[in-house]
Parts: structure tokens; sequence; C-alpha cells
């Protein structure tokens, strides 16, 4: 269930952000630069908001959990937020956008598309990263002794 709970964390984080930025783009970006380009200049915001949502959803402290992640587990954190954020975008495109699941797909063909699929690859697999290759201070593990010592 912590899985569950940290992948809709992530998921909400960077969701969000890219429910923002994608306003942006698409109102003011869009029709000055086109779309490939629009996409090129929120994706550097995109790739900071995926870092951050990935640590922030992995590094915080939960009552009685552990911070130590097995790599498994972090990666179905990250799968999780992908399908997620996959039945989100879908269900924006559909509702908001009026595009087609076909437009959908089409989309994907685009250099834009590819683009995409890009930060989706990284935003699958940034839970991994943050979690094994950042640290954070006052790591706890279940093995802890009752005064506070670690085996770490």
């Amino acid at each position: 269930m912590h899985v569950v709970m940290t992948a809709l964390v992530y998921f909400a984080i960077v969701f969000g952000a890219g429910f923002v930025c994608g306003v942006f783009r698409e109102t003011v970006l869009t029709p000055v630069y086109g779309l490939t380009t629009a996409i090129l200049l929120e994706a550097p915001f995109m790739l900071v908001a995926i870092c951050a949502g990935a640590w922030i959803a992995v590094h915080r402290k939960s009552p009685g959990k552990s911070l130590k992640w097995s790599k498994p587990a972090l990666l179905q954190v990250g799968l999780i937020g992908l399908v997620l954020v996959q039945i989100a975008d879908l269900g924006v495109g559909i509702g908001l956008r009026s595009m087609s699941f076909h437009d959908q797909l089409a989309y994907l063909q685009s250099v834009a598309g590819q683009l995409y699929l890009g930060l989706l690859a990284v935003f699958t697999a940034m839970p991994l990263v943050m979690g094994t290759f950042i640290p954070t201070r006052n790591t706890q593990s279940l093995s802890e002794t009752p005064s506070g010592s670690s085996e770490d």
C-alpha cells in the first residue's frame, strides 16, 4: 500500500505541474512557436517537476514506514505513476481537448509525441534514480534499535 500511496503522490505532483505547463504551452507558446518548439521549451520545466516529484514522493517520511526502498518497489512507483499519468492524459485529451483515442495515438508518432514519450520514460525511471542514487539525510530503517542507532 505504501508503494501505491507514493505513486499517487508522485503522480499528483508531476501531473499538476504538467497541467499548469500544458495550459501555458497551449495558450501562449504553441500559437507563437508551433507545437514542437513549445514542447522543447516546456521540457526543462517538466524535467525539474519530475525530479522534484520523485524526490518528494520517495523521500517523504511516513509514520512507521522505512525510507529505504527496494529497487523493485521504486520501479513499481514509476510504473503505477505512468499508468495514472496515461489515464489522466487520455481523460484530458478526450474531455478538454476533444481528441479521439486515434488522434492521441497519431500524436505519439509526431516529433512532439516522441519528445513526450521520452519524458514519460524519464518519469517512469525517476523514482528508481531518486531512491537509489540520491540519498536523504536521517534515513531510517525498520532494523533500528530502540536507542535510535541503526545498522547502516
